[in-house]
Formats: structure tokens, C-alpha cells, sequence
């Protein structure tokens, strides 16, 4: 694939982290007795995590705030991106062919920054990224595509020239509508969107191996 820019999501892309956020919605509502249904997570995936305790606080009777559940889920985020949370396979080796081939490249992610950057220095990715722009600095989720265009001129390149890679079928489609070109990236969680994921992309893939 030649391309003159990449923007690349971070859970599920290139950290293989998806199952996190799954699990730590799963585990707190199953301890009160709610179940994660498909419904809810079709509801919730598109917002900040801030944004999902709020849901969580008015959606259900949890005799709990917002803020107070964002609190309980920051610790268990940070504790599973410092000692559970791996890399996608070929990540690592991908992004190098794309820095030894001069592409610009930077990160946008729906993950705040206090998690996102410490992640990415984590694994040792960090100096590949030009910049980590998440939704919360762009102020719209990636149901708009501000956060795509913004990374776009700020990489000196048109839509056109830009692959934007993803694991969410919502924002591959918003990223598709500017102008984009779309990697896919299989993850279990998403695997349900795999035939629209299909049809829409430029490739899909399941490993970065695919594209070295």
C-alpha cells in the first residue's frame, strides 16, 4: 500500500487492548447486576470513556455519580494498560517499514492522553508518531471527522493521500465519507463488523504481517 500519511487508531489497532474496555464495563455492571448487552455497547462505543460513566450513572440505578464510577474505571484502565496490554502482532515491525519509507504518521484516539501517550512510550512506539491527537483536544467524536481532517493538514497531506487505520466500523465509515483510504484491522471484539468492515476498506487485514 503507498500512501503519503497513515493515521492510525491505538486500542484494537495497534495495541491489542479492545477486550480491556469490554471487560471493564462487563465486570462493574455484572457486579450490579446489569447485564453489557449488544444494545449498550452500540450506544457507548463511540464516546469517551468520561462520557460512558456519565451514561452509566443516568441509564441505570447504581446509587453512584459519573464521576464516581470514571474514578473506579481510570484505576483499573491504568493497571491494565501498565501490566496486561500487549501490542497488535507486526505493529512494531509495520510502523518501522513505514518510517524507513519516509510516511508521516500520527495516532488519533478516542483513549485520553494521560493513557494514550504513556501506552505508546510503554511499548517503545511513541517516537513513530508525529503527534497523538485524541477526541477530547478535537471537542467531537470520531462520528465526525474533524479529528481525521485535523491530522490530515497537520501531516501536510490531503484525505486522498492519507490511510487511516482502524478496528471500529463507525469511525472507518466516518473517516470513508471525507475522502479517506481505509486499513481495517480484525479484532475480536469487532469481528461482528467484518463484511461491512469488507466492503468498505481499501484492505482488511488480520495481521500487520499482511503488509510487510
Amino acid at each position: 500500500m503507498v500512501l503519503k500519511a497513515a493515521i492510525f487508531d491505538m486500542d484494537g489497532t495497534i495495541l491489542d487492548s479492545m477486550e480491556m474496555w469490554d471487560k471493564i464495563g462487563y465486570d462493574f455492571l455484572n457486579k450490579k447486576g446489569i447485564e453489557l448487552t449488544d444494545s449498550i455497547r452500540k450506544e457507548i462505543e463511540h464516546l469517551k470513556l468520561s462520557e460512558v460513566a456519565d451514561y452509566f450513572a443516568e441509564q441505570f440505578d447504581l446509587q453512584m455519580s459519573g464521576k464516581e464510577i470514571l474514578e473506579i474505571w481510570l484505576h483499573a484502565v491504568t493497571y491494565e494498560y501498565d501490566n496486561n496490554i500487549k501490542l497488535k502482532p507486526y505493529a512494531r515491525e509495520y510502523l518501522e517499514k513505514l518510517k524507513q519509507d519516509g510516511v508521516r504518521m500520527c495516532v488519533a484516539t478516542l483513549t485520553e492522553r494521560e493513557h494514550a501517550v504513556p501506552a505508546l512510550e510503554k511499548h517503545g512506539l511513541l517516537d513513530y508518531f508525529e503527534f497523538v491527537l485524541t477526541v477530547k483536544e478535537v471537542g467531537k467524536s470520531k462520528a465526525h471527522p474533524d479529528i481525521f481532517l485535523q491530522c490530515a493538514q497537520r501531516l501536510g497531506a490531503v484525505p486522498a493521500e492519507s490511510t487511516v487505520f482502524e478496528d471500529s466500523i463507525y469511525a472507518a465509515k466516518t473517516a470513508k465519507a471525507a475522502g479517506f483510504k481505509i486499513c481495517a484491522i480484525y479484532d475480536t471484539v469487532s469481528q461482528k463488523d467484518k463484511e461491512d468492515f469488507i466492503r468498505l476498506s481499501d484492505c482488511y487485514i488480520h495481521s500487520f504481517e499482511e503488509l510487510l
